[in-house]
């Protein structure tokens, strides 16, 4: 779509979402991305009331990789979970989610990493674990995680930028240098 980066945009209705009453537009921006991508995982997982769910490696979705300890902690903490969302592009992530599941649990790949992975069977076949894949949500979901976030009070950690900062704000992406989410504040001069 043209204009990324534009103040105003004309687009169909049927690709457009109404932020809820009250909610502000620039601390709920990253939930149109990465919080509609780990709101439909959560969903796609089927976990329930009760049930523990383990976010392995927190990447551009989350915050930061997986330690590779991850999958022994969990296990020694709750004696495994039910559930594990990998959000991080690091094949170490799929090897800790499958770690840290309980029998009969599954594994939700949201990250996608570049190299070609070798995971052994055996484990998803004995302990019956089920590998999900899943991309960013649809309409639907972003208006549930956005309903959920204002029940919840959730908001996300954001800068407001201005847009002449723009190639800053892409300079310090790259280099790891931005913590929460950078926001483009058009009335900012």
């Amino acid at each position: 779509m043209d204009g990324g980066f534009a103040e105003y945009v004309l687009m169909d209705a049927d690709f457009a979402v109404k932020l809820p009453d009250g909610m502000d537009p620039y601390t709920s921006a990253p939930l149109y991305c990465a919080g509609v991508t780990t709101y439909k995982a959560l969903k796609v997982s089927k976990v329930r009331a009760g049930e523990w769910v383990s976010i392995v490696g927190v990447g551009g979705l989350v915050y930061d990789g997986p330690s590779d300890q991850h999958g022994k902690w969990v296990r020694q903490k709750v004696d495994g979970v039910q559930a594990a969302i990998i959000t991080v592009p690091l094949i170490q992530a799929y090897e800790e989610a499958l770690k840290s599941v309980k029998r009969g649990g599954r594994i939700v790949a949201i990250g996608l990493p570049a190299e070609k992975m070798s995971i052994s069977t055996i484990d998803f076949i004995l302990r019956e674990i089920k590998l999900i894949g899943t991309t960013v949500g649809t309409r639907k979901d972003l208006q549930e995680a956005l309903e959920l976030a204002k029940l919840r009070k959730i908001t996300c950690k954001v800068a407001k930028h201005k847009l002449e900062e723009i190639n800053q704000i892409f300079d310090d992406m790259l280099n790891n240098k931005i913590s929460g989410r950078a926001v483009i504040d058009f009335s900012m001069q």
